[in-house]
């Protein structure tokens, strides 16, 4: 048998940049960035990665006082994550987009979160997010929603290619307890950066 499923044309700018060691992560220029991020090890390597580029990154704990640097500072773009405490990223964000001067409402937010159901990208979009990037990420992925949201491009997900996350890990009588290849992959030849994460 055969059948036929009609698809809208996909122009190339659009696709993700499988070939990730072509991104050119310098690209973007000089952007200020502020990363709201109560993990700690999630904030260390975001706000490394992104120093790397040359980006200016300034750093908070929590929603509350990512509203308190939004409205002291000027940014070209926000991260922030979903489960914070004392508030979480959808209020933070719907704080800055109601409360706060036309310029400073209107930076782009990216939602970081490991939420993963289609009801939460729904809700995070809803609270003013421009788009969402599943964790853990990938240093292109980090890049590739930044640059999407740079671009004015609003309301995407970019979502992480693991697997099965509920998939049971058996670790084998004697072996390794840990393996540090992706940690050694995402610091770049950053040594300071594995001892730090370590």
């Amino acid at each position: 048998f055969k059948f036929t499923i009609s698809y809208k044309e996909c122009r190339d700018e659009n696709l993700p940049d499988k070939n990730h060691t072509l991104t050119d992560y310098g690209s973007l220029g000089k952007l200020k960035v502020l990363l709201a991020e109560d993990n700690e090890i999630s904030r260390e390597y975001a706000a490394t990665l992104m120093e790397q580029w040359g980006f200016m990154v300034d750093v908070v704990p929590s929603g509350q006082k990512a509203v308190i640097f939004s409205r002291e500072n000027d940014y070209d773009i926000i991260l922030m994550d979903i489960q914070m405490p004392d508030m979480n990223g959808m209020d933070a964000t719907k704080l800055i987009r109601s409360t706060f001067d036309s310029k400073k409402a209107a930076v782009p937010v990216i939602a970081l979160t490991a939420n993963a159901f289609q009801e939460d990208h729904e809700q995070y979009l809803a609270s003013g997010m421009n788009g969402f990037i599943s964790k853990p990420f990938e240093e292109w992925q980090l890049f590739e929603g930044i640059r999407k949201c740079i671009n004015g491009k609003s309301h995407y997900i970019i979502e992480n290619e693991s697997t099965d996350i509920h998939e049971e890990i058996i670790i084998p009588s004697g072996s390794k307890l840990y393996d540090a290849t992706a940690l050694i992959k995402m610091s770049s030849g950053d040594v300071e950066f594995e001892k730090k994460m370590i």
